[in-house]
């Protein structure tokens, strides 16, 4: 289709395996931080008028974060003659507003927030934090892949054939948690057991949740197969027809958990909390709130997504009539492809259960037709000089699509083949990319 105008790389699976392999693979990094390990197995027979392989893997690595690699592990990157990218919100944080009244005092490092004075307030001094602190480099992951193929020859003129390619995908991830501004009234317990600016109104701080909340994770589950079906029929006269059918579904389910929720009622209640056992402490090195405070402070998010495409092809190639360089050959074919698409988003939060960037269910039909000529000018038999072959091909395709209308590409391509040890091509065509489900979506939402 479109792609292939383009140009594609297609890999082609081997469905003609016999006997049986068993490889098993552990695998580990010079320090121990990271290992994997892996089993398949496939076995193929195989007979005058069949074959069939079936192959299957399993793979477990290890995660690595971004602190195992001194490289990767600080955002400042001065070191290594590059920029800073550490963030000005912080732990412990700078409070950046007094009311209404702009400052730059750094909060102190080594201390727990119950002790602090507001002469120990580094003026003109910004607290700076790593932002890839507790950050996977490498997710965790846990795969299983299935491959099954098979052939059989009915009569010596038509052959039946199937594929099935299945996956299965497990991950969890850490992500670094939220950086924010957060407003410290002066009922704030933390506040005023410090005596930090009675009576000037709220203070803001740059802040960073990490050490009280941790990293945000991200797990993901992707189930996918591929199933394709058809037959090959020989018609005489080298030509072939091949009717081919398929079907491929894929879901994944995607969790953010543990992220920082800044509109949780709770957040805001716990900083105007004036009682020590409901209040959250912004103004220490490290964490020093209760766990049963940070409790609603977070938020989690499920996406769920389903993917569907059936299709449908026929295809007759053969010759048509002899050139100078050998037989004049051509391809036509039809194809017809429905897609489905499903987008589900729920999130949990403090104050209840939300469905959010929901995208309703979204189809499509698209048909296709293609025509295609392989013209051999010149051939090795013509003994032509500084030509040992030379072939033009032309082709176009043309998709009309229920949703985003039609289109047509042609391309031409040239190969000259100097002496059989060298090869010279050169090609000129169209190409076009169908939207996607969510580039139609007229409310902007996006999809994974």
């Amino acid at each position: 289709g479109s792609d292939a105008v383009g140009g594609v790389v297609n890999f082609i699976l081997r469905d003609d395996f016999e006997g049986a392999e068993t490889s098993l693979r552990f695998g580990s990094d010079g320090r121990g931080d990271v290992s994997e390990q892996v089993f398949s197995h496939v076995a193929g027979w195989s007979g005058e008028r069949f074959s069939f392989v079936a192959a299957y893997e399993y793979r477990d690595r290890t995660g690595l974060e971004w602190d195992d690699r001194d490289f990767s592990s600080d955002s400042n990157l001065t070191r290594f003659g590059g920029l800073d990218y550490s963030r000005p919100q912080a732990n412990p944080g700078t409070i950046t507003r007094i009311g209404v009244t702009p400052v730059t005092l750094a909060i102190p490092r080594g201390q727990d927030g119950t002790s602090l004075d507001a002469s120990d307030l580094i003026s003109g001094q910004v607290n700076r934090q790593n932002a890839v602190e507790g950050q996977s480099l490498l997710p965790e992951q846990t795969s299983h892949g299935l491959f099954l193929s098979g052939r059989f020859e009915i009569t010596p003129r038509l052959e039946i054939f199937a594929d099935v390619l299945a996956g299965q995908r497990d991950a969890e991830a850490h992500r670094t948690q939220s950086f924010a501004s957060i407003r410290v009234p002066e009922t704030n317990y933390y506040r005023q057991l410090n005596n930090l600016f009675p009576g000037q109104g709220p203070l803001t701080i740059a802040y960073w949740f990490g050490d009280d909340l941790g990293p945000a994770i991200s797990l993901s589950e992707s189930r996918a197969i591929t199933a394709s079906y058809g037959l090959e029929y020989d018609v005489g006269g080298d030509w072939r027809i091949e009717l081919v059918g398929g079907h491929a579904a894929s879901d994944e389910f995607i969790r953010l958990a543990n992220i920082y929720d800044p509109s949780s009622p709770a957040v805001t209640a716990a900083l105007a909390s004036s009682n020590a056992a409901t209040a959250f402490n912004p103004f220490a090195d490290g964490s020093n709130t209760p766990q049963s405070v940070l409790a609603g402070f977070t938020s989690t998010t499920d996406t769920q997504s389903d993917a569907d495409v059936s299709t449908f092809a026929m295809k007759a190639d053969g010759p048509l009539f002899q050139l100078w360089g050998g037989p004049l050959r051509a391809a036509i074919g039809y194809e017809q492809r429905h897609e489905s698409f499903v987008l589900d988003r729920v999130d949990y939060r403090f104050a209840g259960i939300t469905r959010s960037d929901f995208q309703p269910p979204q189809s499509r039909r698209i048909d296709a037709y293609f025509v295609e000529l392989n013209a051999p000018l010149i051939g090795p038999g013509n003994n032509a000089p500084l030509v040992d072959a030379l072939t033009l091909s032309l082709s176009a395709r043309r998709e009309d699509a229920s949703d985003y209308g039609d289109a047509t590409v042609p391309r031409i391509g040239l190969t000259w083949d100097v002496v059989p040890e060298l090869r010279l091509r050169a090609a000129w065509g169209e190409s076009f990319r169908g939207p996607t489900f969510d580039q139609l979506d007229a409310s902007g939402i996006n999809s994974f």
